[in-house]
């Protein structure tokens, strides 16, 4: 068990060492939380809409389509997000 975890801390380390080399990186797991956010946001009117106004088998179904797109649309912006910093980190 504890191999494991010095395993990641090595790739903490590793992944810090980068992004002190090229601070230019950043930018991305900043961009990341603000687009998330932004995502996420954008998601509380039609979740406080249903809170209020639908119940019972239609307010549930609808939760959950709602619960799915949001998960669908954090995990692309969070992958778009660290591709481009892997990329840009090739590049480097």
């Amino acid at each position: 068990m504890f191999h494991g975890l010095s395993r990641s801390w090595n790739l903490v380390k590793a992944s810090a060492r980068v992004l002190a080399a090229d601070q230019e990186l950043l930018v991305f797991p900043v961009l990341s939380g603000v687009l998330v956010t932004l995502v996420a946001a954008s998601f509380f009117v039609p979740f406080t809409l249903l809170e209020q106004g639908l119940r019972g088998e239609n307010g549930n179904a609808l939760a959950r389509v709602l619960t799915s797109l949001l998960c669908v649309a954090t995990s692309f912006v969070i992958f778009f997000c660290n591709s481009a910093l892997v990329r840009s980190a090739f590049r480097s």
